[in-house]
């Protein structure tokens, strides 16, 4: 079960890994389309050169038609040859050596002058038909053409002494068959004749075992009588046996004419006694009402009743007895039957085995003589001759004349076209490991694990991109920074929220210059007072993205010749100020590691809403790694299939070992056509919605 999790597993890692270089890999087929089409055309430009060497051959084709289903007798039976992979062995037999050397001494006999050459011969089946294809191919067309044609002759030869051999075969054994089960049935009757003979007749042998059935059945149920009377006899006391006994009709057994217990011997006078002693105790009952008990009649009647009631107890006793004595007999009874029934369960029991054992010869024997009709109903019916002439085999196509070809063509095209591509994946595949430049949102993912602040669309049609205005027409671009500003303002931070920012990015010309400049210009638009300072010391060009003059900037603020007051410059746009590069520096990473530049972002902390400062590339120089841990945020900058993984990953390990708080990615000239269709399908409805006219609805 762990084996099969860890295979699920695994296989579901790899699907991820592909979705997520799928759209690398359609971007760099892309980009480097002319390495497949070159490699293929080298591969098929090789495969014709080699196939242009090939000799020349000549093949021809025939046809023939097989059935192998022929009929046997009357009845309708019907007899397969083959029936198993029946295709697969006519193909096998076609082909064989045996019909090739048949077929190449018939050519030599019937046209001794053309001469021999190597001829292969294949075969196959058209699919779903009883036709069969065969194709020859040879050096010399004539020979190739006649050798076909003996091919098919010889094949057809080879199945009518094959059908007749067979024919001839199924005969001996059908005799072979029928004198086994001759000397089968003759062995039966003899141990027929045996058993007759050491048992006698079998019909009184029968008779008898039907008797012993009936007789032992009737010892059973005398016996399960027997044991039923027993067991109330020990249940029952004298009163209720008397007159369980009485209502049976003065009978216990329907078979004895013998008077019942009730009625003789001592349960009879028992019964009389209780019977006379219940009449006087009436009586007296009766002259109780009349007489007194001193009256001599009835001192009489009392007496009377006493003797009779030492009568009764006479006779209680003696009944007792007799029945103690009727239960012992009827317990001798059981166990004499027991011994009985023994005897003749013994004896039903050798009849019925001999019976049986009788009966299985007589099956036996009745089997074998209906193998034996059978068999001789085969032998009446098969009919060599017209059996073989029932076999259908046509040749519909004979050989047709042998046309030229190149042996290997359509092959070696393939194997060309295989290889060329195989090649121009391998180096593809190379260049992408080379190359690990970002390409995709899903690739970006699995590089990074910072989220992505929002992915601004590449700009079609300029060749610099300009600041963002009032009324912009590139609205994808727009919202995107748009979608910026709404991470910075609602990020998810506990107290005071950042306020001051570095954009940056690993290398140059990566896009964080556009993204510093448009990220103020966004924020201003939205009413916050915003600062955006040019902290790119050494090639820095915010300037002239906002046309201010450089003469005043950050540089003079760090050497100290001029207050940041001064350098403060207010752009055309609303709530938007700026401080310039000013004059160049060679080391300002030292200036941002001095007092200078903590004195100068306390000065400047409070007059704006926001601060965002444009700093060098991390991996350039030092200046951003410097700056970075001393101010609330950084947002690092990637430029899809442009940027590094490699080095953006190192450029962020610089920063976060300074202690800078990254906040998130912005994904930089997304070409979101070829990325990622969801985020094209998005950003594409932008134009039509702001198409619409105002007086109607988006």
């Amino acid at each position: 079960m762990k084996g099969l999790t860890d295979k699920t597993s695994l296989a579901k890692a790899w699907w991820i890994l592909l979705l997520t270089k799928l759209p690398r890999y359609k971007f760099l087929v892309r980009k480097l389309w002319w390495v497949l089409a070159l490699t293929t055309t080298i591969g098929l430009s090789i495969s014709a050169w080699q196939t242009s060497k090939q000799p020349v051959v000549f093949v021809s084709s025939g046809r023939m038609m097989i059935s192998g289903k022929i009929a046997i007798g009357e009845g309708g039976a019907t007899y397969n040859e083959e029936s198993f992979n029946f295709i697969g062995t006519q193909i096998e037999l076609m082909k064989s050596s045996e019909v090739q050397q048949r077929a190449a001494a018939r050519v030599a006999s019937l046209h001794p002058e053309l001469p021999a050459s190597s001829v292969s011969l294949d075969a196959s089946q058209l699919r779903g038909t009883a036709f069969f294809v065969l194709q020859a191919t040879g050096s010399t067309p004539d020979y190739t053409q006649q050798f076909l044609d003996a091919c098919m002759e010889e094949y057809i030869n080879i199945r009518k002494e094959t059908r007749s051999e067979k024919s001839d075969t199924a005969l001996t054994l059908l005799t072979d068959e029928l004198g086994r089960i001759e000397k089968e049935i003759r062995a039966d009757e003899d141990e027929m004749l045996s058993f007759q003979t050491k048992n006698k007749d079998i019909g009184f042998i029968q008779e008898e075992g039907n008797s012993a059935g009936v007789y032992l059945a009737s010892l059973k149920r005398q016996q399960a009588e027997l044991k039923t009377e027993y067991q109330l006899l020990s249940l029952l006391d004298l009163d209720q046996t008397l007159d369980r006994t009485r209502k049976k009709g003065g009978s216990q057994d329907s078979n004895s004419d013998k008077p019942s217990f009730a009625e003789s011997g001592a349960g009879g006078d028992y019964l009389q006694a209780k019977q006379q002693i219940e009449i006087l105790k009436n009586k007296r009952d009766e002259l109780s009402t009349l007489l007194r008990p001193k009256h001599p009649d009835m001192i009489m009647l009392n007496e009377e009743i006493q003797r009779q009631e030492s009568l009764l107890g006479i006779f209680r006793t003696r009944s007792l007895d007799q029945l103690k004595t009727r239960r012992d007999s009827i317990q001798i009874q059981i166990e004499n039957l027991d011994g009985v029934i023994k005897e003749w369960e013994t004896k039903a029991l050798d009849l019925s085995q001999k019976m049986a054992g009788y009966s299985n010869i007589k099956s036996k024997a009745e089997r074998a003589k209906g193998v034996r009709e059978r068999l001789l109903a085969n032998l009446r019916s098969l009919d060599v001759n017209k059996n073989v002439d029932q076999d259908v085999v046509t040749i519909v196509g004979h050989a047709t004349p042998a046309s030229a070809i190149r042996m290997g063509l359509l092959r070696g095209i393939m194997i060309g076209f295989g290889f060329g591509a195989f090649l121009g994946i391998g180096i593809l595949f190379v260049c992408d490991q080379i190359d690990d430049r970002i390409s995709s949102f899903p690739e970006f993912q699995s590089f990074f694990s910072e989220p992505a602040l929002t992915q601004v669309p590449k700009v079609k049609g300029e060749a610099k991109v300009k600041p963002l205005e009032h009324n912009d027409s590139r609205h994808a671009f727009v919202e995107s920074f748009r979608a910026l500003r709404s991470s910075i303002y609602y990020l998810p931070v506990e107290g005071t929220p950042p306020k001051i920012f570095v954009i940056t990015s690993a290398v140059p010309a990566e896009g964080k210059t556009t993204v510093a400049a448009n990220l103020a210009i966004t924020l201003s638009f939205a009413g916050a007072r915003t600062l955006i300072i040019d902290a790119d010391l050494r090639r820095g060009y915010l300037h002239d993205l906002f046309n201010i003059d450089n003469e005043r900037g950050l540089g003079q603020v760090l050497r100290g010749e001029v207050k940041i007051s001064d350098a403060i410059t207010p752009t055309a746009l609303e709530n938007l100020w700026m401080v310039p590069r000013g004059a160049v520096m060679d080391h300002p990473g030292e200036k941002f590691l001095s007092k200078v530049t903590d004195d100068l972002l306390k000065a400047i902390y409070n007059d704006y809403d926001y601060i965002i400062i444009d700093s060098a590339p991390v991996l350039v120089a030092d200046d951003t790694t410097s700056l970075a841990p001393k101010v609330d945020a950084v947002i690092f900058v990637i430029r899809f299939s442009y940027s590094s993984a490699r080095n953006c990953n190192e450029a962020l390990d610089f920063l976060k070992k300074r202690g800078a708080n990254i906040i998130g990615l912005v994904c930089n000239d997304v070409d979101i056509e070829s990325h990622n269709r969801y985020y094209s399908y998005y950003y594409s409805r932008y134009t039509d919605y702001y198409a619409k006219p105002k007086n109607q609805e988006a």
